[in-house]
Formats: C-alpha cells, sequence, structure tokens
C-alpha cells in the first residue's frame, strides 16, 4: 500500500514516464531484495 501511495504522489510531479520509471525502480528494487532474502534463507537451512 504503501510503495503504490508512494508511486501515485511521485505520478502528480512527474508524466506518465516517472511513472513508468518508478514502477520499474520498485520491481528492480523488489527483485534484488528478493533474491538476497532467498539466499540468506538458503544459508540458514543450508
Amino acid at each position: 500500500m504503501l510503495i503504490i501511495m508512494t508511486i501515485l504522489v511521485f505520478a502528480n510531479f512527474g508524466g506518465t514516464w516517472s511513472v513508468l520509471r518508478i514502477t520499474l525502480l520498485v520491481i528492480g528494487v523488489t527483485g534484488v531484495i528478493g533474491s538476497a532474502i532467498c539466499r540468506i534463507i538458503q544459508i540458514l537451512r543450508g
């Protein structure tokens, strides 16, 4: 919910390109964090 609110706030400042950049950034960050968590879990289990 918080991420969506942030995107909406930034969308008001810029145009559609800003929304696309922020969305891609959010997806990229979540992917990196997700893979990091997966690796940590594997290390803890291993």
